[in-house]
């Protein structure tokens, strides 16, 4: 079994080994305030508090930040807005802060990352009812046409849209849409360079940046992938693993599953009814009877002492990395995760050592930025 990283998430973990200080941001409420500014791996408020909702940073050090709402009076109507700002790693507004954004709801990426901009393009809408749908990059400047009724977020280039009268496309910065080589029905975010596509025959497959077939539609199902694996449900309702090719590398006979981390090759999943852990020899293990268990991320697992009811990690083998002592440890991302010690939040590295002590009201992800 071939288990080499894909040499992107290889590298980011070099990265995050060899990174500076300075070349991390993380949204931050210090003690004594009420908005999120954002912080450096020092700990140091490097952006003053001033964001009602905060993101992560795009790899190239910008992000977006809603300020406090503002009332405005036009036509003698009275009007809730609720501005924002794109500024970069130091806080520098990239262009004059706007009044409207009719955003698509953020989430989590397949890697668990919350951001305000994929491959530089945030995707926004030209109504409340966010029907009209269009990228936008960090100027305010709309990068596609919009009038896409659903559109996926950025990935390597390209995005997945249905557009208003020529259905589903694939949709590249300052470029006309490009066809899809078959009729689509439903598409899901891209990663890794391929998107999952619903085709007409009801079942899912997977197509590249070019719109062409990478893996036929032969699934009920899929999630997305992640470091060159992705779960799958077959004819039967079972849900297994494919690679990049769409060959199983870890049998169907799953009835639930969640993303298989790329690090430690272990994905959780649901078999006779308990969730377990699965790995890429198609080994399962359960946990301690009725104890919560919780996905790997970058090679560790949280799990919680069942006498402390305190938090700690422990690593492939199911031993303890990072000792039961925390209230809350959030799943790792880029080399961190986010624990709650005493009331407060700091952040923790791959040993359990503090690289930002717990002195934060709210704390999130650290991102990777290039420093300018």
């Amino acid at each position: 079994m071939n288990r080499l990283l894909s040499l992107s998430i290889l590298l980011l973990f070099i990265r995050s080994a060899i990174a500076q200080p300075d070349e991390y941001r993380l949204a931050a409420i210090p003690q004594g305030a009420s908005l999120f500014g954002y912080a450096n791996l020092k700990g140091e408020m490097v952006i003053e508090p001033q964001f009602v909702q905060a993101f992560g940073f795009d790899p190239n050090g910008v992000s977006l930040g809603f300020l406090k709402n503002e009332v405005s009076h036009s036509g003698g109507q009275k009007e809730t807005v609720k501005p924002f700002v794109f500024f970069d790693a130091n806080g520098n507004p990239l262009k004059e802060r706007q009044s409207r954004l009719y955003m698509v709801r953020q989430k989590f990426n397949y890697a668990r990352e919350m951001r305000g901009f994929y491959d530089g393009i945030f995707i926004a809408s030209t109504n409340e009812r966010i029907t009209d749908r269009y990228g936008m990059n960090y100027e305010g400047k709309a990068v596609t046409k919009t009038d896409y009724t659903w559109m996926s977020f950025f990935s390597e280039g390209f995005a997945v849209a249905k557009h208003r009268k020529n259905g589903f496309v694939i949709v590249k910065p300052e470029q006309e849409d490009a066809a899809i080589s078959i009729e689509v029905v439903e598409a899901k975010d891209p990663t890794e360079g391929l998107a999952a596509v619903k085709a007409k025959n009801g079942l899912w497959g997977f197509i590249n940046k070019e719109g062409e077939v990478a893996i036929p539609a032969k699934f009920k199902d899929v999630g997305n992938f992640w470091g060159g694996y992705c779960w799958a449900r077959n004819e039967n309702d079972l849900i297994g693993y494919i690679d990049a090719e769409g060959e199983w590398v870890i049998q169907p006979k799953f009835t639930k599953a969640k993303y298989l981390d790329p690090v430690s090759g272990i994905a959780m999943v649901v078999e006779k009814r308990d969730w377990c852990y699965v790995n890429l020899d198609g080994k399962v293990t359960y946990g301690e009877k009725k104890q919560k268990l919780y996905e790997y991320s970058e090679g560790l697992a949280i799990k919680r002492d069942p006498n402390t009811k305190k938090v700690g990690c422990v690593d492939a083998n199911g031993d303890w990395v990072i000792e039961p002592t925390f209230e809350v440890i959030r799943p790792f991302l880029h080399g961190f995760a986010v624990a709650k010690q005493d009331k407060f939040f700091g952040l923790l590295d791959k040993k359990g050592n503090w690289v930002i002590e717990p002195k934060f009201v709210q704390l999130m992800d650290a991102y990777p930025i290039d420093p300018k």
